[in-house]
């Protein structure tokens, strides 16, 4: 009987919508100069995941048939799917104000959207002021990890311009275009400095009355500086 080889691996692997090149197998027989290859078996089908198995026959002149010989082919999904946030990565919102999260959306080049299967930690609580992080993460069906996602949600304390808090901090010059100084009749701890966009440009760690804040870096346009994670001022660099 005829001795079939194959050319290549007898195990492929490959990322699904791969292409597939069928690499066939060759026969030899102690007396048939050329004997032929049939190849059978399953269709690959690179757009599917599965296990493809690709056959090989061959039978000489004297209907000696070859023991069969096999391929197998695995399509598989190793490519991750992609979280995209809906809205901006970070948010600032009033103290006891309604949260209203803007979610996120789950691609996967396999599965396709996957948004239904994001799981979400959500802890923010409007009621304390604080800086929370909500966490967005997805797995596809074959066990593909997305990167995490996250948003800022920083819930601040705006107080009236009638506070006895407020009062006791002073910013000037305001507008500026150099620097703000903040004077307290109180020790000034920390300094955290956001955009409207409730993204944090500069932190600053104080244990002062006095402090300078240099803001010639600054873009123009209007800010919001916490001072020791309490009081909230609105000031505007020129």
């Amino acid at each position: 009987a005829p001795v079939i080889t194959l050319t290549g691996d007898a195990t492929v692997t490959l990322e699904v919508g791969a292409t597939y090149t069928e690499l066939g197998a060759a026969a030899t027989d102690n007396y048939d100069s050329s004997v032929t290859v049939a190849i059978g078996g399953d269709t690959v089908d690179t757009n599917t995941v599965d296990t493809y198995t690709v056959t090989y026959d061959a039978t000489d002149a004297n209907n000696n048939a070859a023991t069969q010989v096999t391929r197998t082919v695995n399509v598989v999904d190793t490519t991750a799917p992609v979280i995209t946030l809906t809205g901006d990565a970070a948010v600032t919102i009033e103290v006891d104000a309604t949260y209203i999260d803007a979610g996120a959306n789950a691609l996967d080049n396999y599965d396709g959207d996957i948004t239904n299967s994001i799981s979400v930690v959500n802890p923010v609580n409007t009621a304390v002021v604080d800086e929370y992080t909500i966490t967005y993460n997805v797995s596809d069906a074959a066990g593909n990890n997305a990167v995490q996602v996250t948003r800022t949600v920083n819930v601040v304390e705006i107080l009236g311009l009638d506070s006895t808090e407020l009062k006791k901090v002073s910013v000037y010059p305001n507008p500026t275009a150099s620097k703000w100084t903040i004077e307290s009749s109180t020790i000034i701890k920390t300094l955290t400095l956001f955009n409207l966009l409730g993204q944090k440009v500069l932190e600053q760690t104080a244990n002062e009355m006095e402090v300078n804040i240099d803001a010639s870096d600054l873009k123009t346009g209007v800010y919001l500086l916490k001072i020791n994670n309490t009081t909230i001022k609105r000031v505007i660099k020129k």
